[in-house]
């Protein structure tokens, strides 16, 4: 029988390079024999109505004005869940790009491993022109790739590529986050079925095909891959092993870190020097597009950046000549006619380079920790710029990583003294970076100083490592990956790619509720091997919400499957927790012993499942159930459930909590009162009150439409006015010392008495304000988020009693647990809010309207100003036009009274540091400033207004973020005048952390103990 058509294997095997700086495609055609690998080049607009066929696709995205190439770029269709629109992507997007301010994005891929920020939303062009049309990383990463698929798909009419077998390239440090949302990008281009490869691995596939008959490599050598692309560094080992029938076989046997620190910093750095040059020379005039003559302009910065990557790979090449001078078109309306000419010489060059960033330092060198110098996309960039310090952390680290006996390195035993097994024996370039003799050479020369002896005989030849050479670095990666995708059909050598990093599971210890990591994938898994975890014995409840937090670490790889470990965050990290419900037919919550299944996939991502273990024999199927990463609420908020040392406070000891939890049920709890379970749904119906001191209370009589049955009320033990002081009496502390572990049983408990909030006013005001204390600020402790979805859906807005007391409470409640709501429900919140504030807005300064419903000017009115501004998931459009009703109607004197939490709420809206929010949730600069003038000017000087100056001018180091330096030092003039706290005028002249004052004075109150605002 004949196979079907769509059964046969597709005809082209093709790699893809999804590259932060090039893309690349090479392929092989296996309907010709012999096969051989080979590179599309691809078409793409090269400049105005010139269209070139290139080897690469530079990965730069521009999309032109309405006015710009009408008749060369065609509007797109909307399909599907993506965008319409016309953009440019390639060289033309690249070269033209640099020229025009906020259109242009570049490096996206180092936005998809960006955790800062949601990686989902629009967000880029970072801090982009007012019309251009945001797109969110995975769509620009998936628009370079629909580009290849349109043009391959022109090509080859008869074989489109999503019908070929393909593999992308990523990053070997690339989390699973990362790897989901690149599989995302593939699939919204249209690429559905992709298998993911490691870049390192690919430059070696790359040489594996074109140095098969290579004779010097032996077993149990060990090969450095070192990977320096336009944003990452990505370092990776390889031992060389014996296989079973005598041939030479290739394991990965470790993966650096990941790094966001490659040629885009090497170009920064180049700027930054050669601004600060111009700016000594005064040869930048003082306006406010220039901060005073202190900064470029952004669009002549963008220029610069690429005038110094071309300086950069002209001034460390071989024969590079002795300087060079640039170029810079003129400033404001002169741009003809009024360049900037500067010269740099190649000495300049390599002492910000080469010494920069590859300095020699010693072997037992690590990392400094300190903050990125770099912040001018909002990139994450890695806090220590030199990468021979990140080498030798990761030498020294994976000293021993898949070695074998000492036999088996092929070395004779005597030999060994002086052999520090840290040592690599062979060492492969990759990335662009690479392009520049000067960088290789310089890093082959440290390897050589930390393993050659210090007081070796100098008569004696000195060790280097022996260099791989991979042919035209920039394609290296494509070539690789579609030589893998032969592999992958049994043609050619594989590379063993084991696990690089060890996983773990957190589970909780039932004697003290502390969360442990129990070890689930060590780091020798091999693809498609599944391993079952049923030791320890763990129990799961099926029915309800749940978390599974996951850990990860490259630096603990000889821990085994059941392993239990303490956390320590400085060698295991956190993932993104799996969140899910497991449900059953059998409709009920109960807890059910179960193992843990894991695998890793050949296409490169990790899978999880739990089984059931069954009690007893039955003819019953084990249920099952799937585990998927919970990347949504990562890409969307990015807070980690256990990046704070809130869980290393410790855990109050059962005989008191069970104290505090009697406490809290003898003022919530209705079972103690003589109400029936089946009366709870009665008490919904009324509203009672207590009209005595007496431990007793009475009904009042309510209006027999209501109900002719009146529920009576028993004794009450404690008094909700009672209830703060009888739990300080039994926890060994006072509340602000309370441990978030405790805070957060408190508010557990609360929520299991919810029906006690019913019994009167007072009660809910007490249950309302303790839970928000108990459960703020809403995130930083494992499986926070399921305790805000839980309260949210208990609650849905709705008030039992309508009293002054518990509506305060309500909005204080809110703001305390902000940082925990999603984007929805905060806006959600927000909306009806912000219709009152419009109306307030036209009555009070339009003079027309009849104003708002809500009173804003009461006491509850401060408590919803406060409200708003901690919600820090708003719209930014949202936030600019509250700041900008704030700032008028504050002048007003009917809003005197709530004055302060108005202007507390201004300086939230324009913080340049937010408490929880992502980046692109931060207001332009442009609006900050007009908000600081407009303080300065009007300002009452009342102790709040200080602090909002200092949240609205604020130092980043981040140059789309930070205001000007003239309007800093105009904030810094005035907080003098004032008097105000020193510190405040230090963080708006540095990018310096917040005290625990101002901490307070952010957040609006004390923080849990352990918990730390984002620095």
């Amino acid at each position: 029988m004949l196979k079907s058509e769509s059964s046969l294997p597709a005809r082209y095997v093709v790699g893809v390079d999804l590259g932060t700086t090039n893309c690349a495609v090479c392929f092989v055609d296996t309907g010709k024999n012999p096969s051989q690998i080979q590179t599309f080049r691809i078409p793409q607009l090269v400049a105005p109505d010139l269209l070139e066929s290139r080897d690469t696709l530079p990965s730069f995205h521009y999309q032109p004005t309405d006015e710009e190439f009408v008749d060369q770029i065609p509007k797109r269709k909307k399909t599907g869940n993506k965008k319409a629109g016309r953009y440019l992507v390639g060289t033309f997007a690249r070269d033209h790009g640099a020229k025009v301010s906020g259109r242009l994005v570049s490096s996206a891929k180092s936005w998809l491993s960006h955790s800062g920020v949601d990686r989902t939303a629009p967000l880029l062009p970072w801090h982009g022109a007012e019309d251009v049309e945001k797109l969110s990383p995975v769509e620009v990463s998936s628009r370079y790739l629909e580009h290849i698929r349109t043009v391959w798909d022109t090509a080859h009419p008869q074989e489109p590529l999503d019908r070929q077998d393909i593999v992308l390239t990523l990053p070997a440090s690339f989390d699973e986050v990362a790897r989901e949302l690149t599989i995302s990008a593939a699939k919204l281009a249209g690429l559905p079925k992709i298998v993911l490869l490691e870049e390192p691995q690919a430059a070696f596939y790359a040489w594996i095909h074109d140095h098969r008959a290579e004779s010097e490599i032996h077993p149990g050598q060990k090969i450095l891959v070192c990977d320096i692309g336009g944003g990452t560094t990505d370092l990776t080992l390889i031992r060389v092993k014996t296989a079973e029938n005598g041939k030479l076989r290739f394991h990965r046997v470790a993966v650096g870190e990941h790094l966001i620190l490659g040629g885009d910093n090497f170009d920064f750095t180049l700027a930054h020097h050669l601004q600060k040059r111009l700016v000594q020379e005064q040869r930048i005039p003082k306006n406010e597009e220039t901060e005073g003559g202190t900064k470029l302009p952004a669009r002549l910065w963008f220029v610069l950046v690429r005038l110094c990557c071309q300086v950069k790979e002209l001034m460390l090449g071989l024969n590079a000549q002795d300087s060079t001078t640039l170029h810079l078109p003129g400033f404001g309306s002169k741009l003809i006619g009024g360049s900037v000419q500067i010269e740099i010489s190649r000495q300049e060059v390599h002492d910000l380079l080469v010494e920069g960033f590859l300095p020699q330092v010693a072997l037992d060198s690590k990392p400094t920790k300190s903050a990125s110098g770099f912040r001018e996309f909002g990139l994450p960039f890695a806090s220590d710029a030199a990468i021979t310090r990140h080498l030798a952390q990761f030498l020294s680290v994976h000293r021993h990583s898949g070695e074998d006996a000492i036999e088996d390195r092929g070395q004779r035993t005597e030999d060994r003294s002086a052999y520090d097994p840290a040592r690599p024996d062979m060492v492969l370039f990759n990335g662009g970076v690479f392009e520049a003799a000067a960088l290789k050479q310089r890093l082959i020369s440290v390897l050589e100083d930390w393993f050659n002896p210090t007081d070796r005989d100098p008569r004696t030849k000195i060790w280097s490592p022996k260099i791989l050479e991979n042919p035209q670095l920039y394609l290296a990666v494509a070539r690789g990956a579609a030589y893998y995708g032969m592999v992958r059909r049994g043609a050619g050598e594989r590379i063993n790619a084991s696990l690089a990093r060890t996983y773990y599971i957190g589970v909780e210890n039932p004697d003290d509720r502390s969360v442990r990591a129990v070890c689930l994938l060590p780091a020798s898994t091999e693809p498609d091997h599944e391993i079952a975890l049923d030791q320890p014995r763990f129990e799961l409840r099926i029915g309800t919400p749940i978390s599974f937090p996951l850990y990860v670490s490259s630096l603990r790889l000889t821990d085994q499957p059941g392993e239990t470990l303490e956390i320590e965050p400085e060698q295991l990290t956190s993932l993104p927790p799996i969140r899910t419900v497991l449900k059953s037919r059998r409709k009920k919550q109960e807890m059910i012993h179960v193992r843990i299944l894991g695998k890793l996939t050949e296409i490169g991502t990790l899978e999880l499942a739990v089984e059931e273990i069954p009690e007893r024999i039955t003819s019953r199927r084990p249920l099952n159930w799937r585990l998927e990463f919970d990347v949504r609420s990562t890409t969307q908020t990015d807070i980690l459930a256990h990046e704070s040392d809130a869980e290393q406070d410790g855990f109050l000891d059962e005989s008191t909590w069970e104290e505090m939890k009697n406490v809290l049920t003898q003022t919530f709890g209705l079972e103690d009162r003589g109400q029936r379970t089946e009366d709870r749904k009665e008490i919904t119906n009324y509203e009672l009150r207590i009209t005595d001191n007496t431990d007793r209370g009475k009904v009042l009589p309510f209006d027999a439409s209501l109900s002719s049955v009146l529920c009576p009320l028993p004794s009450l033990k404690i008094k909700p006015s009672e209830l703060i002081r009888k739990l300080l009496e039994v926890a060994p502390m006072e509340r602000e010392d309370w441990p978030t572990s405790l805070l957060r049983r408190i508010g557990e408990c609360l929520m299991d008495l919810e029906s006690g909030r019913k019994l009167s006013a007072e009660h809910e005001a007490r249950w309302l304000n303790l839970l928000g204390y108990a459960y703020r600020p809403g995130f930083g402790f494992a499986m926070d988020d399921y305790r805000i979805d839980r309260l949210w859906k208990t609650l849905q807005g709705t008030l039992v009693h309508k009293s002054p007391a518990v509506s305060v409470q309500w909005w204080v409640l809110l703001r305390r647990i902000s940082g925990g709501l999603t984007i929805g429900q905060q806006q959600s919140l927000c909306e009806p809010i912000l219709g009152n504030i419009r109306a307030l807005y036209k009555q009070l300064i339009d003079g027309r309207g009849r104003g708002c419903d809500l009173d804003l000017t009461s006491q509850e009115g401060a408590e919803i100003w406060r409200m708003i501004g901690s919600m820090e998931l708003l719209a930014v459009a949202t936030k600019i036009e509250l700041g900008d009703m704030i700032g008028e109607l504050v002048l007003k004197k009917r809003m005197d009274p709530v004055y302060d939490a108005m202007i507390w709420t201004l300086g939230r809206l324009g913080a340049r540091h937010l408490l929880y929010g992502p980046l692109n949730a931060v207001v332009p600069s442009q609006s900050a400033v007009k908000w600081i003038h407009r303080r300065i000017k009007d300002s009452k000087t009342r102790p709040i207004d200080p602090f909002t100056l200092m949240e609205l001018a604020r130092k980043t180091d981040d140059r789309y973020r930070d205001v000007p330096e003239t309007v800093r030092e105009e904030v810094l003039r005035y907080l003098r005048k004032i008097s105000a706290p020193d510190h405040f005028a230090r963080l708006v002249r540095e990018a310096v952390g917040l005290d625990t004052k101002e901490e307070t004075l952010v957040f609006g109150e004390s923080l849990p103990v352990g918990l730390r605002l984002a620095r």
